[in-house]
Formats: structure tokens, sequence, C-alpha cells
């Protein structure tokens, strides 16, 4: 190779077989760059439909929320109402008020809860029975009411053993809880903290000065240790007769 002037010239024929030859399979780094970007015209790189918008849809790109049916007018129950509204690709329904009548799998006509539920009205009667000491009724929604006889109250919360203490009478627990038979302290619900107060869990005994009858005119004193009687003497009472142990 020489050089005249400012060109330079390939004296041999392979030199200028190499460099065409460089040229052809090197090109540029221009020519070499692949654009990112979808045309406008609904046809991307891929060769997939495009949506016309010029926007790369490569794998990874997050998708739209599937639709709520005909803007939510299709409750899943007779307790929800439409129109309900589109939250995150579902629908959400207002519930019925409570006592709304409903059908659900009911075989005969139930009622609504508070929360979108068709409380069925046999299901009420299977399971709404009376107990010792209370009676049961269905209500008109559905609903189980119990009431206790009074005295006695329902300390518990457990229907099964109907309404168990009898509250506020006198000579009805001893320490060892309730003994109708022969203990000399008054029963109230729930738990208390006081001298004289012995706790059961759902209900307490109160121990004070009391007497009871016997057969025969005689009577017997409350024994504040044990809540049980001591042996029946002959005596009067007075005041103390049949106390009630308020409660504390």
């Amino acid at each position: 190779m020489s050089t005249r002037g400012s060109k330079t010239r390939f004296r041999t024929p392979w030199a200028w077989a190499l460099l065409t030859t460089g040229l052809a399979c090197g090109g540029s780094d221009a020519d070499n760059m692949t654009q990112a970007w979808e045309p406008d015209d609904g046809t991307a790189s891929t060769g997939e439909p495009g949506d016309g918008s010029g926007v790369n849809t490569s794998a990874g790109a997050s998708s739209d929320p599937i639709p709520c049916d005909d803007v939510c007018e299709s409750p899943p129950s007779d307790c929800q109402l439409a129109p309900g509204s589109c939250e995150m690709g579902s629908c959400s329904y207002p519930f019925a008020l409570a006592g709304t009548p409903c059908t659900g799998g009911c075989s005969s006509p139930g009622f609504c809860d508070a929360a979108g539920t068709c409380l069925c009205a046999e299901s009420c009667a299977d399971t709404c029975v009376d107990g010792p000491n209370m009676t049961a009724a269905c209500n008109e929604v559905g609903g189980c009411l119990r009431t206790c006889t009074a005295p006695f109250e329902d300390c518990d919360g457990e229907p099964t053993n109907g309404c168990e203490v009898p509250v506020g009478m006198p000579h009805q627990c001893d320490v060892n809880g309730l003994n109708a038979a022969g203990g000399c302290w008054t029963a109230y619900c729930g738990e208390a903290q006081a001298a004289g107060v012995f706790n059961f869990g759902t209900y307490h005994c109160v121990d004070c000065s009391t007497c009871g009858t016997t057969d025969g005119g005689q009577c017997h004193w409350c024994n504040h240790d044990s809540g049980t009687w001591f042996p029946a003497e002959a005596c009067e009472c007075g005041e103390y007769l049949d106390a009630v142990c308020d409660p504390v």
C-alpha cells in the first residue's frame, strides 16, 4: 500500500478483499441495534397483534382485573342486594336488612340475618328447645329467644343446661357451689371479690347471718365456714330467718 497526497491505495488484491470482507461482516454498531418500541400500526415486533398504542407489550406486563358482570346486578343470594359495586374485579353487594324474608336453601321461607345469610325457619325449630327453668321460641327473623323462669338465670350462657342458678334466693349454695338441699348461702351470676364471697366461674355465692326452720318448729344456723347448716336446735331465728345474703 502507498500514499499519495491524502489518498490511500491498496497495492495488492488480497488487501482489498480483506477490507471489503470486514465491512460486510462487521458493520457499524448502529446497524446492529434493534429498536424496542412497537410501531403504531397494530402489529407487535413479535408478529403477534398489537394494541396500536406503540407501547411494549412483552411478557411480564401486568394485565387488567377481570371485569365485573353487568355492573354487578347478580347478587349470589336473596339476602344481598343489587346493584353492587365493582372492587378489584369482583362485585360487592350490600346486605338486606335483618328479618327480610328469603328462601335460600330452605324448605320453607326463612329470614335474612345482618350478614347476608338466609336463616331457615326449620333450622331454628330444630335447635330452639326448652331447657331446665327455661322456655324457648323462634322469633320472626328465625332467631331463638330463650326466657328464664324467675328467679333462675342462665349464668353460663349454655342453653343445654337451661337457667341453672336460682339468683337472689336464700339457702341455695355452699362452699362447694349450688346446693339447694343443704346450702345456706345466696347465689348470683358472675364473679365478685369481697369477704364472704366464693366464686365458681360463672356465678358466686355470698355468706351472711341467716337461719332456717325445720320440722317440729326447730331452727338451725348457717355455718360460715362450710355454707351448710349446723344441727337443728330449738330456737328463735328472728330477723335472720330465711335472710338473703346481699351481693357486695
